[in-house]
């Protein structure tokens, strides 16, 4: 059999035939093929060593492959990830070696959260694996580098006043959860993230300690302020005297931090039994019913928030992208564009038939699988969870901005003319100076 693309054994594995959903389009990446090919490459920094040593730091050495899978499944777009490991799991691949979770191991949510990210992190063990990783790679430059980094890390304890492992990594537990809570804020700014926590009291020992190392070396331009909430201390920063954003507080089991005390103060109230908490809609938990059922990472969201928001600010923002265009000179001023705002559809016709777009990782001894049920593909976004907030942050400030950038350009042409004028007269004071008269044709 002659040697081409189809008798690649990754082709052969992850085509265009997979089982339970049909698949559109493959892409896949022979990382195998990769390491035969280069292996042996010298890494000019490090004498003696080779691209293969590398890898076996990284601990990708037994990586092999990585393959998508994108198609439909009855009403929804499906697709799987492989990441195809043969061997244990050392170095950065280590980390994706997580025990299972279930959603029942998820920190209290907010009722009416539209989109929240789980994962399984054991932090202790991965600060072992990436000091290692750091302390490996160091080796690769420079001989002074690596006395330097192995320097750095032994008195890293001295030169902050704590352990970091044993005063703050290992006082934390294995899961992290980043959620939206549209009840507490807007334009991104209510979302939140909780970790479990093992030794509350050592952590609020060691949080404090970092927070009073900030205040001193700020020289006054960050400060914390603290309140008794719900019998718990949340605090608050304040940097520079004017803006107040931050804020955390570490219940017994979790420790919360917001970029508003709302939501924090929100969720000690979840964990006291005083506000809802999030239950799956019927349209989440079919989505749950196709998954698996433990994961050691979940991604939920709701992308009938951003596409409802962005088709509401479409006729906005097409309008102005007509007029910058024409300003701009982009297109002539008198082109008469083949479509109107008319031509938009109302926001619910598009929202409306959505529904809930879920991914998530599993792990096992032969590689990671990642598989997303999705209604519509999300849209790039900054700053959101899950399908949500971060588009809405884009639209309304690119809205919010349109006037400011309007006047600005006003300004500057404005300025520009005036700067014309003074030109005209002082080129035509210079002809009069020259030839003692006026131009012909002016007065």
């Amino acid at each position: 059999e002659t040697p081409n693309l189809s008798t690649n054994k990754v082709w052969k594995k992850y085509n265009y035939d997979a089982a339970g959903f049909e698949v559109t389009s493959v892409s896949w990446l022979d990382f195998e093929a990769l390491r035969n090919t280069f292996g042996q490459m010298p890494i000019p920094m490090s004498p003696g060593r080779n691209v293969d040593d590398a890898l076996q730091t990284l601990g990708l050495h037994n990586l092999d492959a990585v393959a998508y899978q994108y198609g439909y499944k009855d009403k929804t777009l499906w697709s799987e990830t492989a990441i195809d490991v043969d061997g244990p799991r050392t170095g950065l691949l280590a980390l994706t070696d997580q025990k299972p979770i279930t959603l029942a191991d998820l920190p209290p949510l907010p009722a009416n959260t539209n989109g929240f990210k789980a994962v399984r992190l054991d932090t202790s063990a991965t600060w072992d694996t990436l000091v290692q990783v750091v302390k490996e790679g160091s080796t690769f430059g420079p001989p002074q580098v690596a006395g330097q980094v192995a320097g750095l890390l032994a008195n890293l304890p001295q030169m902050v006043g704590f352990d970091p492992k044993a005063d703050l990594i290992d006082s934390l537990g294995d899961v992290v959860c980043m959620f939206a809570d549209p009840d507490q804020g807007f334009l991104g700014t209510s979302t939140g993230l909780m970790v479990k926590v093992d030794d509350a009291e050592k952590l609020k020992s060691t949080i404090d300690k970092l927070l009073q190392m900030g205040e001193q070396a700020s020289r006054g331009q960050f400060k914390v302020h603290r309140s008794d909430k719900h019998g718990r201390e949340l605090v608050l920063f304040e940097f520079g005297e004017q803006v107040q954003a931050g804020s955390l507080a570490i219940d017994d089991g979790w420790l919360i931090i917001g970029l508003m005390p709302q939501t924090v103060e929100a969720e000690l109230l979840r964990i006291d039994g005083k506000l809802d908490t999030w239950k799956p809609t019927i349209a989440q938990a079919q989505a749950f019913d196709a998954l698996p059922k433990s994961f050691t990472s979940i991604t939920v969201g709701d992308p009938r928030v951003s596409w409802h928001a962005l088709m509401k600010l479409a006729p906005v923002l097409m309008s102005a992208g007509q007029i910058a265009l024409k300003e701009e000179r982009i297109i002539p001023r008198d082109t008469v564009l083949p479509i109107t705002i008319a031509d938009l559809p109302p926001a619910e016709l598009i929202a409306r038939p959505l529904f809930p777009n879920v991914t998530v990782t599993t792990s096992d001894e032969t590689g990671i699988l990642l598989t997303s049920r999705k209604s519509l593909p999300g849209i790039p976004i900054i700053g959101g969870v899950g399908e949500g907030n971060g588009l809405v942050t884009v639209a309304i400030g690119t809205a919010l901005l349109l006037p400011a950038v309007q006047q600005a350009r006003e300004a500057a042409r404005r300025s520009q003319s005036m700067n014309n004028l003074k030109q005209f007269g002082l080129a035509m004071h210079n002809y009069h100076d020259t030839y003692q008269s006026m131009p012909t044709g002016t007065y």
